[in-house]
């Protein structure tokens, strides 16, 4: 429907849930927070019922989250969102028009880019739409004659008439399992009240320990909640005290096989020689090749011990008597 609000560029993380006990008011971050999972099994991605937010937010959410508001690559795919999330909910999708003063006929409709980047022609509009504004949503099962269908509005919370509240639904793709991460918020630089997720990470079977170190205070501890392989919230279980800065969360990986790497950086070589001959120190890093490391020299002892970087000689050597 025609509506002149456009995209205002949005920063805003996924805000993670807080548990209080009622020590504290709770902090509102302004960020859309999740409310319902699903794995689509026609693709094997994993799908996130958003609270009720504007279309920027959501899309902001869906970003932290390592995706994007849904793409829709077929009438199957729109039926399994609408039919597990849209029955009373208008659910934002991830199909905006990014292009300024494009009007509301052809080109508009043309202009319209999924925020995956992904190609897809289909599309679901109502008839007549869109018509000239740039966020699009699919209508919620209970609006008889457009159930499902697709209609563009402006960067809103709420619809005119007797349409429900607007929620985004994040879609996120495989990915490769690695450890979620979060940033601390202080009340009145004291306690550590909230957190807020900045990577979800991926992978996990299991809720991760999850540590608050550093930033001058101590005391304060959380946990983690997870669904479908991420981190959906950090939960504060004790405020701690005495934090003049911001601490350090850390929260443990998925589960992995544990591995041992070794790296040598230098070697020392001893060389037993005979007192007043002259020889020539080779190394090689493959055994077929040799180069000199330095020059000719005579031994003054019989017992000599230099230590050479690997990466400027190479792991092997030799010693060559010279004339």
């Amino acid at each position: 429907m025609k509506n002149s609000s456009r995209f205002q560029p949005s920063k805003l993380l996924f805000a993670a849930a807080v548990a209080l006990g009622g020590l504290f008011p709770a902090v509102v971050l302004g960020a859309p927070t999740v409310l319902d999972s699903a794995i689509n099994p026609a693709n094997g991605h994993t799908y996130y019922l958003l609270s009720n937010s504007d279309w920027t937010d959501a899309e902001a959410a869906a970003v932290a989250m390592g995706g994007h508001l849904a793409t829709v690559r077929s009438l199957a795919e729109n039926n399994w969102i609408s039919s597990r999330w849209g029955v009373t909910n208008s659910i934002w999708i991830g199909y905006w028009d990014p292009v300024t003063g494009d009007g509301g006929g052809t080109q508009h409709a043309a202009d319209f880019v999924w925020t995956s980047g992904e190609i897809s022609s289909y599309t679901n509009w109502r008839p007549g739409q869109p018509d000239g504004d740039d966020y699009t949503y699919m209508y919620a099962l209970n609006q008889t004659g457009y159930a499902g269908q697709w209609n563009d509005t402006a960067n809103v919370t709420t619809l005119a008439g007797s349409e429900p509240p607007l929620h985004g639904v994040v879609e996120v793709g495989a990915c490769t399992p690695h450890h979620a991460t979060a940033t601390a918020i202080l009340y009145n630089t004291n306690f550590v009240v909230s957190a807020t997720i900045t990577d979800p990470g991926c992978g996990y079977t299991n809720a991760p320990q999850v540590l608050i170190q550093g930033g001058g205070g101590s005391g304060a501890t959380a946990t983690a909640t997870i669904a479908n392989g991420v981190v959906i919230a950090i939960n504060i279980v004790t405020t701690g005290s005495g934090y003049t800065n911001a601490p350090q969360i850390l929260i443990a990986s998925p589960p992995f096989v544990p591995t041992v790497a070794i790296n040598v950086s230098a070697v020392k070589v001893t060389q037993h020689l005979m007192i007043g001959v002259n020889y020539l120190l080779e190394s090689s890093s493959n055994l077929v090749n040799w180069a000199a490391v330095g020059s000719t020299f005579t031994a003054t002892n019989e017992y000599m011990v230099n230590e050479f970087e690997i990466n400027q000689t190479g792991l092997y050597f030799r010693i060559q008597q010279m004339p």
